[in-house]
C-alpha cells in the first residue's frame, strides 16, 4: 500500500523548481502544495516531504512526512514511515512553504543527521545498494550465527532460536548502538553454545562494518554427556531460553546459573514434582518444534520421577502458565 504523498506525485504534479534552506538540504517544489526533498543521513537514505494543503484534512492544514528507505527484499514497499506531523494552518504565517520544510527537517533531525542531498533515482536504489538492513538504523548491533563446527557463513539470528535469511535481518536479534556492553555479555554468555556459534555485527556493510565474534570455548563433556540428569537439565536450559531469551537474560545471569537450579531441583523427589508442574501445562502453540521439545522434557522427567520412587502427592496440579 502505498502513502498519500506517493499517490499526489502519480497524478503527474508538475515541478516548477528547487529550493535550499539554511540547512542545507535541497527541496523540490510543486504546484499543487507539497515539497519532497531526498536525502542521506548517517543511517540511511530519506524522503522527506512537506504539505501545505493536505487533501485529507479539513480545511487549510499542513503535515510532514519522513521516510526512510527500506531493504527492497523486505516487501512490495520501497520506505518506511519513521516519522509524521500534522497541524492547523493558523500557525503557518506569512511563508509557508519555509514554515512546513522546516518543520519536516526538525523530524528529520530528531532521528538523524543530515549528511547531503540526494536525486530522487537514488533514494530508489538506496534499497539495490545497501540491502540486509530492513530500514533499521545502520549502527544497530544485529546478531548472527552459524552452526557450530559449521564453516558456512553466519547468517541473522532470530530470538526464537533459528537463522535466517541475510536480508531478513527485521527478524534478527538487535539492539541499538548504546548497548555493546550488553551484546558483548550476550557473545561471552555464548561462548559454550553446543549448538551455534555467533558474532555481532554494526554499521553499513562493506569494510567498515564492526565485527565481535563470540569466544567459541570446548563444550564441557562433564555436563552435555554427564548423566541422565545433567542432560536433562541442560535441555530444560536450552528449552527455556530458546522459548523467551529476553526473559531468559533478566531473570539469569548464565546459563550455568539457571543449570544449577535445575540440578538441585532435580535431586530431589518434591523438586522433580515443581518441575513437571511447570512444563505440564498448555501447548506451546506458535512453534511445534518447541512444544515437541516440551513433550519430550515431560515424559522424561515423568520417568525420572518414576526411577525415584512413588509420585509425590500433587493431587491439587493444575496449569501452570509459562
Amino acid at each position: 500500500m502505498k502513502s498519500k504523498t506517493n499517490a499526489l506525485k502519480r497524478k503527474g504534479a508538475c515541478r516548477p523548481g528547487s529550493r535550499s534552506t539554511r540547512s542545507g538540504i535541497r527541496w523540490d517544489l510543486y504546484q499543487d502544495g507539497h515539497h519532497v526533498a531526498y536525502i542521506r543521513g548517517r543511517e540511511g537514505a530519506y524522503e522527506l516531504t512537506a504539505l501545505e494543503h493536505p487533501a485529507f484534512m479539513d480545511g487549510k492544514g499542513w503535515a510532514v512526512f519522513v521516510e526512510r528507505a527500506r531493504d527492497n527484499t523486505s516487501g512490495s514497499m520501497d520506505s518506511e514511515r519513521i516519522a509524521e506531523e500534522k497541524g492547523s494552518g493558523s500557525s503557518m504565517g506569512s511563508d509557508p512553504a519555509t514554515f512546513v520544510m522546516k518543520k519536516a527537517e526538525g523530524l528529520f533531525l530528531d532521528h538523524d543527521q543530515f549528511v547531503g542531498n540526494i536525486t530522487a533515482q537514488e533514494y530508489r536504489r538506496w534499497n539495490e545498494l545497501h540491502p540486509g538492513r530492513d530500514g533499521y538504523r545502520t549502527s544497530d548491533w544485529v546478531i548472527y550465527a552459524r552452526k557450530r563446527g559449521s564453516k558456512s557463513v553466519f547468517m541473522p539470528f532470530t530470538p526464537y532460536g533459528h537463522t535466517t535469511r541475510k536480508d531478513d535481518t527485521i527478524h534478527a536479534m538487535r539492539v541499538g548502538p548504546e548497548y555493546e556492553s550488553s551484546v558483548r555479555k550476550f557473545l561471552e554468555e555464548q561462548s559454550g553454545n553446543p549448538d551455534w556459534e555467533f558474532e555481532a555485527r554494526s554499521g553499513p556493510e562493506g569494510p567498515n562494518e564492526r565485527r565481535i565474534r563470540a569466544e567459541t570455548k570446548p563444550v564441557s563433556k562433564s555436563t552435555r554427556s554427564g548423566s541422565v540428569t545433567e542432560r536433562l537439565a541442560w535441555d530444560i536450559v536450552d528449552l527455556a531460553y530458546d522459548f523467551d531469551p529476553y526473559e531468559f537474560r533478566d531473570q539469569y545471569g548464565s546459563r550455568e546459573e539457571f543449570f544449577a537450579e535445575n540440578m538441585a531441583l532435580l535431586s530431589t523427589k518434591k523438586g522433580v514434582g515443581e518441575v513437571i508442574d511447570f512444563f505440564d501445562g498448555e501447548p506451546i502453540d506458535f512453534d511445534s518444534r518447541l512444544e515437541a521439545r516440551r513433550l519430550d522434557v515431560l515424559k522424561r522427567l515423568r520417568a525420572l520421577e518414576r526411577k525415584s520412587g512413588s509420585p509425590s502427592n500433587r493431587s491439587n496440579r493444575g496449569t501452570k502458565a509459562r
